[in-house]
């Protein structure tokens, strides 16, 4: 189980703030030495600061994975989306749609690869009220020495109008992100991290004069996590 709320806020004028509330429930079981199964149930509301709108998305998703090798593992999960409008899109205050993943993981040496996707509903970013998202990640972690571990990743994502599926609303964003961390454990249920990422942005439907076509940002991130031990079901 787990659960969190975020806050969106903007310094400039012109974007959408928000704020997100989510909680998930989910329960996995192991089959074989090879293979699990596993089935969640995730809420997520989005509310938005000045816009009636208000968007509430229910996703249950079946999970499989398997270990095909010993260094190759593949992880599959997909099932219904249920989202709803609390002021009407067109004639629609719900929708039904899919919502899934994809994971292959490779170990190496001290470390491993891993190419994932991803395809559901999102709060729209400060740009959109809602999107539809779709993301694809390379993704390379490794242990640098006993106490560093380094990441990496490089990634596209594509962030379509809610309304594109109803109102033939063509405006989407594409974006390319590179991320690089370094991460450093503080006790045996702490750790720092340090991180930055790059994004480059590009609208792809834009009517001359109304808004800007590309953008990009550089961010630096620290970070402190701690967690309990884990809670095992007998």
């Amino acid at each position: 189980m787990a659960g969190s709320y975020g806050i969106l806020r903007f310094v400039d004028s012109g974007n959408v703030n928000s704020d997100n509330l989510v909680g998930n429930v989910g329960f996995n079981y192991v089959l074989t030495a090879a293979d699990s199964i596993g089935v969640f149930y995730r809420f997520s509301s989005y509310h938005y600061s000045g816009n009636p709108e208000a968007i509430g998305d229910h996703t249950v998703n079946f999970a499989y994975g398997r270990k095909i090798s010993g260094r190759l593992a593949l992880q599959l999960s997909g099932g219904p989306e249920i989202t709803t409008f609390r002021v009407p899109i067109g004639t629609q205050t719900h929708r039904i749609s899919g919502s899934g993943s994809a994971a292959l993981t490779y170990a190496i040496p001290r470390g491993g690869l891993s190419l994932r996707y991803s395809h559901g509903i999102g709060g729209g970013s400060g740009v959109l009220i809602g999107s539809d998202s779709d993301q694809v990640t390379l993704g390379w972690d490794y242990q640098v020495s006993r106490m560093w571990r380094a990441t990496a990743s490089f990634g596209f994502a594509r962030n379509a109008n809610l309304a594109s599926g109803i109102l033939q609303n063509s405006q989407s964003y594409d974006s390319w992100f590179i991320t690089a961390g370094l991460t450093r454990p503080l006790g045996p249920s702490t750790n720092f991290s340090l991180g930055y990422t790059a994004l480059i942005q590009r609208l792809g439907a834009c009517p001359a004069g109304s808004c800007t076509a590309s953008y990009t940002q550089h961010e630096i991130s620290l970070g402190f996590r701690w967690n309990t031990r884990p809670f095992v079901i007998h």
